[in-house]
């Protein structure tokens, strides 16, 4: 199946793709804030939808300000969250279309992006279509290393607003930036208090960061000691997020081999958070196939697979088929059967839904 353990940069990545730097490859820029000036952009490539002069001929945006508000947005092609919510800033476009101007920038090469426009997405309307505002592309980095890392950002989509005076306003997901900008644009947004708390969230994230770098180094040595021991600090630095605590059950049960530990952690894991539908499908999927377990809890799978079945009324494919793996792997041929045939039925098309089909062919020849 294509299905992967989901920990924390999984999930994260429903809202957020992480561009491939090393550390030591990224640029260096003068570090960038709320509250700063908004330096002047060089884009190599301005594609469409940029201003016009009054001969209707293109004008590049190359500073902010001049009672005008800006919104730099930095996407790829590649990235299925940034091409997601492209209609969401045509509609911002439109919305604001006397005070804003919204700028989408790539960093890929311009017959690449040119191409891409000119693809359809899976609702059959092309990209070009899709993107009612201006899309540009700087293949040198230039505005991505005075914008994008020079804020400290590692996930696309990310926006910066930028106010009517030229200082950056507003820094985060594009999805969550319709407020903002329409109190930016309005002239009550508080930016100061948005910097307090971008500032506060800042330096957690640089914790996060230093934490994830410690344990990437501990999972390639093997070092379950250490691992383990921040994964506590990453729960003590965000105790409501589950995946972190998931991440330990999964280094106990299949790294460490010692499942009354990890079972005991993964069973309160569940009633603390019995109505997220997501969690109790990884954790249930990781019990029932993940290699190099050896005690597997099948009927605590099974309780679990249940719920998120319930909590998601039976009609999420992925959940079911699942359930269906896990009475598979207890034996209970006719009920994974059963289960397997409503994840085919609410299966969307595509290559998980072959999979899907192809899992339960395999069941049924089975039970021949």
């Amino acid at each position: 199946m294509l299905r992967t353990t989901l920990i924390s940069t999984c999930l994260a990545a429903a809202l957020f793709t992480f561009p491939a730097w090393a550390d030591d490859e990224k640029p260096k820029s003068k570090p960038l804030s709320i509250g700063d000036q908004a330096p002047a952009v060089d884009i190599a490539h301005w594609i469409k939808g940029v201003e016009m002069d009054k001969k209707g001929a293109f004008e590049p945006v190359t500073e902010f300000g001049n009672d005008h508000v800006y919104v730099l947005e930095f996407w790829a092609t590649w990235c299925g969250p940034c091409v997601a919510g492209m209609p969401h800033l045509s509609e911002l476009q439109e919305k604001f279309h006397d005070d804003v101007t919204i700028i989408g920038v790539s960093d890929e090469s311009l017959p690449k992006v040119i191409n891409f426009l000119f693809q359809k997405y899976n609702d059959g309307k092309l990209h070009n279509e899709r993107t009612e505002y201006t899309i540009a592309t700087d293949p040198d980095k230039s505005v991505w290393d005075d914008y994008f890392y020079a804020a400290g950002q590692a996930g696309i989509p990310c926006a910066f607003i930028i106010g009517s005076d030229g200082y950056v306003e507003w820094i985060g997901h594009p999805m969550g930036m319709d407020i903002p900008l329409k109190e930016v644009v309005a002239g009550t947004w508080d930016r100061q208090a948005f910097k307090n708390e971008w500032n506060k969230e800042q330096k957690l994230e640089q914790e996060y960061m230093a934490i994830m770098k410690n344990i990437r180094k501990a999972n390639a040595e093997k070092d379950w000691k250490t691992m383990l021991n921040e994964y506590d600090r990453l729960i003590e630095l965000d105790p409501d997020n589950g995946f972190f605590v998931l991440e330990k059950f999964q280094v106990l049960l299949r790294d460490l081999n010692q499942p009354k530990k990890a079972y005991g952690l993964g069973i309160k894991l569940a009633e603390q958070h019995q109505d997220d539908a997501q969690l109790l499908n990884a954790m249930a999927w990781f019990i029932a196939t993940e290699p190099g377990i050896e005690k597997r809890n099948l009927e605590f799978a099974q309780d679990i697979a249940h719920r998120a079945c319930k909590l998601t009324d039976n009609e999420e494919a992925a959940i079911l088929d699942t359930l269906a793996r896990v009475y598979y792997e207890q034996g209970k041929l006719r009920q994974a059967i059963k289960w397997q045939k409503k994840a085919v039925e609410h299966a969307e098309e595509g290559m998980m839904a072959d999979e899907i089909k192809a899992t339960l062919a395999k069941y049924l020849d089975e039970a021949k």
